[in-house]
């Protein structure tokens, strides 16, 4: 029975018959133990964190408020790890349109058939690789449906004038001579490169498929001239206006 407000409950007696005491004010704060295994620091907290990061490997980050945990940033890991590795790309390549010239046109190209991955592989190079004759800067994304057929959306800056049966002429000419293969394709001018550089990585509200984890099959790709730096170095550039926005909030 509580005496007052400073009062404290006494917990099951010990075998010397002390009495420990729990102060009833103060909640208990959660464990933080940091382990260190092959040179990495692993934080360890209790369940409760853990419920909030649905990534399997979360990384420690320490913050203003804390110890917090945050998505590794796989794009095939989880929903959430896939949203920051979108956001990242993505105003990366926002950063990359307002320096240097914005992309000209967005497409799609879609391969149907009896296709390994690295047949579909050998093609996309090909058709990559006509682009690049014809002085054509790209960058792509290899996507997922629903219903699991793979397609590639790029964007394209082109010098010049691109029609659909143009694009479309490349892409067939790059498909395999096989039975039952066949493409589909879509081309058209961009108007807005900001929405483009979203959607293209899916950095969307709604989102996109997680990527199957192969290792032997790229992601993305750009070509040698379409960024106008590295990613690295746009990818600091990106944190360093973020850190000052938060800064001057």
């Amino acid at each position: 029975m509580l005496t007052g407000s400073g009062s404290r409950l006494p917990s099951s007696g010990s075998s010397r018959g002390t009495t420990k005491c729990v102060d009833a004010r103060r909640p208990r704060q959660p464990k933080v133990k940091a382990l260190t295994c092959n040179t990495r620091v692993i934080a360890t907290v209790q369940h409760s964190f853990l419920s909030h990061c649905p990534c399997p490997r979360p990384r420690p980050v320490q913050t203003a408020a804390g110890l917090r945990l945050a998505p590794c940033g796989r794009p095939w890991c989880s929903a959430g790890c896939r949203r920051r590795w979108a956001r990242r790309l993505s105003a990366c390549l926002r950063r990359s349109f307002a320096e240097s010239d914005p992309p000209t046109h967005f497409a799609r190209v879609t391969c149907f058939g009896p296709l390994s991955g690295s047949d579909l592989s050998g093609t996309y190079k090909r058709f990559l690789r006509r682009l690049s004759y014809r002085e054509i800067s790209f960058f792509w994304v290899r996507e997922w449906s629903v219903n699991g057929q793979e397609h590639l959306h790029l964007l394209l800056r082109v010098q010049g004038r691109l029609t659909t049966e143009e694009f479309g002429a490349l892409w067939q000419k790059s498909l395999p001579t096989l039975e039952g293969v066949h493409g589909t394709h879509y081309c058209r001018p961009l108007e807005n490169a900001v929405r483009a550089a979203r959607y293209i990585v899916k950095d969307t509200r709604k989102g996109g498929v997680l990527a199957p984890r192969e290792r032997s099959r790229r992601l993305y790709g750009y070509s040698k001239r379409f960024l106008g730096r590295s990613l690295q170095e746009l990818w600091a550039a990106v944190r360093a206006d973020w850190f000052t926005r938060k800064g001057q909030g």
